[in-house]
């Protein structure tokens, strides 16, 4: 749960600054990169509050966060679109969470 967050959380905070000056995009090309990112994550929630992800929710969980670690980091060494990704597959970690621990306790 920790790394969803700590996710979530630099993305959001720090994407801009990030393109801005490691990746030298202009200031509105890089607002489009956070917007992109926020909107894969609302479709990505809605998406999976509609759909219910059949198997363990170990598994679910541990997708989110191989397809996350990999799409942040196609983000870092490849294409800055990679971002965007990173909101769609950190979409379902914490709905899946949630579900596996009230099922748990």
């Amino acid at each position: 749960m920790t790394f969803y967050v700590c996710t979530e959380l630099t993305i959001a905070t720090r994407l801009v600054i990030y393109l801005v000056q490691g990746h030298q995009l202009e200031l509105t090309q890089a607002r489009l990169y956070l917007t992109w990112y926020f909107l894969a994550l609302c479709a990505g929630r809605a998406l999976f509050a509609l759909l219910r992800l059949q198997g363990k929710h170990f598994f679910w969980l541990y997708c989110s966060l191989l397809l996350t670690l990999l799409s942040f980091l196609m983000g870092i060494y490849y294409h800055p679109g990679f971002f965007a990704l990173t909101g769609f597959t950190c979409s379902w970690f914490f709905p899946t969470a949630m579900d596996w621990m009230s099922a748990k306790y």
